[in-house]
């Protein structure tokens, strides 16, 4: 057998080097998220993976709804309002999903569950009913409405001022929740920051469809003026920094979460932090190329939530993104370190 020569000894060296320098420069320029960094929500909390966060997505389709999603549909024809209004009825399937799903998006950002109860879901149903019927989306300003009593009408009115609303048909109850946390064409983002707020612990749920003679279906979620919580309800205490939303880690890249452009929110706590609305300001650097944005502090439902908006097309999957605060201090009025890393991915 013929021995190999040296010549061909150096090349086979010099190919295994070239090869090497070529994975290492790959891996120099592919960012990942740096999973030690500071978490959104609970800081106990782990990082999800993305198989975790498939599977969460998965489990809460708007597919796996009851058809038809309403045990009853409200009185559209309402004749008599000397008695009790009829708003209808939610099957306890739908609004079960619906809720999983809110929990899900609250668990990507590190917060724990919310509950329902039977007496809240009410509530919210004489909101998303009197708002259909009436045809009135906005916040407590449904009108009297013939044949309806009036002690339903101020329960429904009570209902639409106390939580966000949306003009979605009952088989849009997953979706709905998507959209309070996306919250496009909202530049405070406040159905999100409600939503996502760390001591939420309860909502209500309601949903109508349009009435016969046309228009559009109605979604309430009550954050407000609902039921006192079970006597064996554990309130969850934790310890937190910050709440963003896309979330530190991974996030998918889901046109009903998150797209281009969306509007990014970081609320801190201000327990830890003091925020000078003038002097602390954003940097996002995508690290895949290093491009760099720059924002001032912009109040978002509260001054302790700032927002802030990329560039048209410029999140795709495998971008990693790093936030950071600059000019933020702590209540004893030291400078802070503040940054996360979020990667998004196609779910």
């Amino acid at each position: 057998m013929a021995k190999p020569t040296r010549l061909k000894i150096t090349g086979i060296l010099i190919a295994l080097a070239i090869s090497l320098l070529s994975t290492f420069i790959a891996c120099d320029f592919q960012p990942t998220v740096i999973f030690d960094s500071a978490k959104s929500g609970d800081i106990t909390l782990p990082f999800l993976t993305k198989a975790e966060i498939r599977q969460m997505l998965e489990e809460t389709d708007s597919k796996h709804l009851p058809s038809p999603v309403m045990e009853e549909e409200p009185d559209y024809n309402p004749m008599d309002s000397s008695s009790p209004w009829n708003p209808g009825k939610v099957k306890q399937e739908a609004l079960d999903l619906a809720l999983a799903r809110i929990n899900v998006i609250r668990r990507l950002c590190g917060l724990p569950p919310m509950i329902t109860q039977e007496a809240g879901n009410n509530s919210a149903q004489y909101g998303a009913a009197l708002m259909a019927i009436t045809q009135v989306p906005g916040h407590g300003n449904q009108p009297e409405w013939p044949g309806i009593d009036s002690a339903s009408i101020k329960k429904g009115k009570d209902a639409t001022g106390a939580g966000n609303i949306y003009e979605l048909p009952p088989e849009k109850i997953v979706s709905a929740m998507d959209g309070y946390c996306l919250d496009p064409g909202n530049p405070q983002v406040g159905h999100r920051l409600l939503l996502l707020e760390p001591g939420q612990q309860q909502i209500g749920i309601g949903t109508a469809p349009p009435p016969p003679t046309g228009g559009k279906g109605a979604n309430v979620v009550q954050i407000y003026s609902l039921p006192a919580l079970p006597k064996d309800y554990v309130r969850k205490e934790f310890d937190w920094d910050f709440v963003s939303y896309p979330s530190a880690g991974y996030f998918p890249l889901l046109g009903s979460f998150f797209g281009s452009p969306s509007l990014w929110s970081v609320k801190l706590n201000t327990a830890k932090y003091e925020i000078d609305t003038n002097t602390v300001t954003v940097v996002v650097t995508r690290l895949n190329d290093k491009k760099t944005w720059n924002f001032p502090w912009f109040g978002g439902w509260t001054s302790a939530s700032t927002v802030f908006q990329l560039d048209n097309n410029t999140v795709e999957p495998g971008d990693v993104f790093k936030v950071e605060l600059k000019g933020l201090k702590d209540k004893s009025g030291n400078p802070v370190d503040f940054a996360f890393q979020t990667e998004f991915f196609t779910p």
